[in-house]
């Protein structure tokens, strides 16, 4: 079994126990384990479509043990053989589909058997219906309009909402921005936001680690189905840092009735004024914004909460305890990057992109590996052998890509000083939030309880 469908597996499993994750006094355990029970499931690499209590039992005990690491199947030497329909079948299979739509698998599968050279062929019903789907030959059935009510967790980092706004054009740069956020649902505090000149993948990852540096980790993410917030990176990441994946279903705006109410404020009163404020550089939009988001949004009345977002977010830190990460190095490496390399035999070296790295061990020369690296430094990478264990840390030979030439590098200017000439709306705001960072000195900010930092800072 390869390295990428034992991952599969794993994010799996990890979907299943994810509801036990973060149980309160009120929530029976044995019951939520009996409910998963009942349902049915499209198993990786399995034929079953349920799962017992003991099996979901054991998951959760294993990822409490050994992580999300655990969760992977064991390696086997033996492979599985999965049979496959006849092309000739298959075709016919599906021209009988075709014929009329509303046939079901089973219904295709009847009517193929009427014929006698097909009497005793097996067609797995699962199988077939498996095969229209990935067609697009299933019928989208009408469902009845739902009721929406309001909801509002019930503790602070229990869900956060994340979406993506498209944001102000530069000019000088003729270049379009996009704002990653990420909403607290109960406190409507946002733990971090910022603006990008793409919607690719890494930037919902940057600013996801930095939310979760700021103010700890939360217990679920809500996002939509666009392609990053389904992308197995995300998956991987959410899993390793015991963080339930929700994602809604597709057309219902209504699900994020939060973010989407915070980006019409973004819009209406710091867009509008931007707009206006001759921004050159992303450095200086974003410095703009983060004046903007600190004075102004999380220090503004919610009219909801009838409490401003910060307030009701420094409340809920007496209620529950914040969910830390232990290390800068720990969430690092969870953010890593992987790709699969081959050490050259005669020169010890690996590629990634155009970058050389010596590998000083002999047992690799020759051998698969796995590289993860931080997309944004490359200044060195992880090496891992093809059975996922680690083996060392590989310096460039030759370095021509400081950072992942797929994304295009943002931090090109040097950031531009706020004055008061440039725009007196935001010179003020510039000005007040460094008379609240005086006041609070980074008493909002999580990096400062993160093992190691201080000491680095010192």
């Amino acid at each position: 079994m390869t390295e990428d469908k034992r991952i599969e597996i794993a994010l799996f499993r990890f979907s299943i126990i994810s509801s036990l994750m973060h149980l309160d006094e009120h929530q029976d355990k044995n019951q939520i384990i009996k409910q998963l029970s009942k349902k049915k499931y499209e198993i990786p690499n399995s034929k079953k479509t349920k799962i017992s209590s003991k099996t979901i039992l054991k998951y959760f005990k294993i990822y409490q043990t050994d992580g999300f690491e655990g969760l992977k199947p064991k390696r086997r030497n033996d492979i599985n053989n999965v049979r496959s329909i006849p092309k000739d079948i298959l075709e016919k299979l599906i021209e009988l589909k075709k014929e009329n739509p509303l046939r079901s698998a089973n219904g295709v599968i009847t009517l193929i058997k009427l014929q006698d050279k097909y009497k005793d062929i097996k067609i797995a019903r699962r199988t077939l219906s498996r095969i229209f789907k990935n067609l697009g030959l299933n019928n989208k059935n009408k469902k009845p309009k739902k009721i929406y009510r309001r909801f509002e967790m019930d503790n602070i980092n229990d869900l956060w909402e994340v979406d993506i706004m498209d944001g102000l054009f530069i000019k000088p740069l003729k270049k379009k921005t996009y704002l990653f956020a990420f909403i607290d649902d109960h406190s409507r505090l946002i733990p971090h936001a910022q603006f990008y000149f793409d919607e690719k993948l890494p930037r919902l990852e940057d600013c996801f680690k930095k939310a979760i540096m700021k103010r700890g980790k939360p217990k679920a993410i809500y996002a939509d189905n666009g392609k990053i917030f389904i992308s197995n990176h995300l998956k991987r990441i959410c899993a390793e840092l015991g963080i339930k994946l929700l994602n809604h279903l597709p057309y219902s705006p209504q699900s994020k009735a939060k973010i989407e109410r915070y980006f019409y404020r973004v819009q209406t009163q710091f867009l509008i004024e931007a707009e206006g404020a001759n921004v050159t550089t992303l450095e200086q939009l974003n410095s703009f914004f983060q004046s903007w988001l600190e004075v102004c949004y999380h220090r503004t009345q919610h009219c909801t909460t009838r409490q401003t977002p910060l307030d009701r977010f420094l409340e809920g830190m007496k209620e529950i305890k914040i969910r830390k990460i232990e290390s800068l190095e720990e969430i690092t490496e969870i953010f890593f990057y992987r790709q699969k390399r081959k050490v050259f035999a005669n020169t010890g070296l690996v590629t990634l992109f155009q970058n050389h790295y010596k590998v000083n061990d002999i047992s690799l020369l020759g051998q698969n590996v796995e590289v993860r690296y931080d997309p944004f430094d490359l200044s060195r990478i992880f090496v891992y052998d093809k059975n996922g264990c680690f083996k060392l840390i590989s310096y460039p030979h030759s370095l021509k890509d400081k950072h992942d030439p797929n994304i295009p590098e943002e931090n090109s200017h040097k950031e531009s000083e706020i004055k008061a000439s440039s725009n007196e709306f935001f010179a003020r705001l510039k000005q007040k939030e460094l008379e609240i960072n005086k006041k609070e000195s980074g008493f909002i900010d999580y990096t400062k309880i993160i093992k190691g930092v201080e000491k680095n800072d010192k």
